[in-house]
């Protein structure tokens, strides 16, 4: 957030000078990126599988996106570096002319009628220090490229991990719950047909037929008996 108000302000936390629609697209970026970071808080507080499949995505393309502006714009720091140094040397002259009108005791000298002269710009001289503050400003714009690109994709990953656990989770709990309990009964009813021991119970006994079929047989005989002898007298 700190890097997308300077950037609103035409400044950088890490280059002196930048062009205009650069620190504009910076400070756009930042923007959504502390967005999406506030969104991704939330997602944890939450600990809900969609809204951290949706989280970590948008953090990813964040993460991108804010790497590549902030590589593209080390590359444009580094070709402009002749802008820089006219602009270097511009600030360094019209830093010191305020201080001579302004500051003791050379305001008693100076006043705002007095004409300065300054050194004529050369390659082979760096009278301001431009061009060290240029290289200077070049590797420290390149090590903290480094540092934050380790930091957030490590960040991004971990989120990645993270959503992926909890999406397995939930999906673990969809089966449990999506089995049918109708199915499950029929089961149970053909495990019970098919048991042993269930089917041996419900068989009757072998002596007690071949009663039951030795006294159905006494009573045919004795009925044929009484009636043969019924009708023959």
């Amino acid at each position: 957030m700190y890097t997308c108000v300077l950037a609103f302000q035409k400044r950088s936390p890490v280059f002196s000078y930048l062009n205009n629609a650069a620190l504009i697209i910076q400070g756009v970026i930042c923007l959504l990126f502390f967005i999406s970071a506030l969104i991704s808080l939330y997602s944890f507080s939450l600990a809900r599988p969609w809204q951290l499949r949706r989280s970590h995505r948008l953090t990813w393309i964040m993460v991108i996106f804010f790497l590549s502006d902030f590589f593209a714009n080390i590359v444009l720091f580094g070709v402009q570096k002749e802008q820089f140094k006219d602009w270097c040397i511009g600030q360094s002259r019209q830093d010191t002319t305020y201080y001579l009108f302004t500051h003791m005791p050379y305001n008693s000298t100076f006043n705002q009628d007095t004409q300065l002269t300054f050194a004529s710009k050369s390659p082979t001289s760096n009278l301001y220090n431009c061009t060290r503050l240029w290289e200077d400003e070049v590797k420290f714009a390149c090590v903290l490229y480094v540092i934050l690109f380790t930091l957030y994709v490590h960040f991004a990953f971990c989120f990645w991990r993270f959503t992926q656990e909890r999406w397995s989770a939930y999906e673990a709990m969809l089966r449990l719950n999506m089995m049918p309990n109708e199915a499950m009964v029929p089961n149970n009813f053909s495990m019970t047909n098919n048991n042993t021991n269930t089917m041996m119970m419900n068989l009757a006994p072998k002596d007690r037929n071949k009663k039951t079929e030795e006294g159905q047989k006494s009573l045919a005989e004795m009925t044929r008996a009484f009636l043969q002898k019924t009708f023959t007298r």
